[in-house]
């Protein structure tokens, strides 16, 4: 199955998740991901932030993140998403 042709509506489902779930703050990176972002947006969510890259992410992530906050990072491995996490480990 060709899953591109519905990937706005499963990442906007995704937001949907996100706000019924009640997390705090959502950093979504690259183009599809921002419809994780609008759809939360829709739905009252006020802390989100829309990167373009991981460096920009990275930046972002070591600016908010306070000591024991519990962060989920969930990505595509075409997205090189570890040298998020390798960065945020040092």
């Amino acid at each position: 199955m060709n899953y591109g042709e519905f990937s706005e509506e499963l990442h906007r489902r995704v937001g949907d998740e996100v706000v019924k779930n009640k997390i705090d703050i959502l950093v979504v990176v690259g183009e599809d991901a921002k419809h994780i972002g609008a759809r939360a947006k829709e739905l009252g969510m006020d802390k989100i932030y829309e990167c373009n890259n991981n460096q920009e992410t990275t930046q972002i992530l070591n600016e908010i993140i306070k000591e024991n906050d519990a962060i989920l990072l969930k990505a595509s491995n075409g997205m090189k998403f570890i040298e998020i996490l390798e960065s945020l480990r040092k």
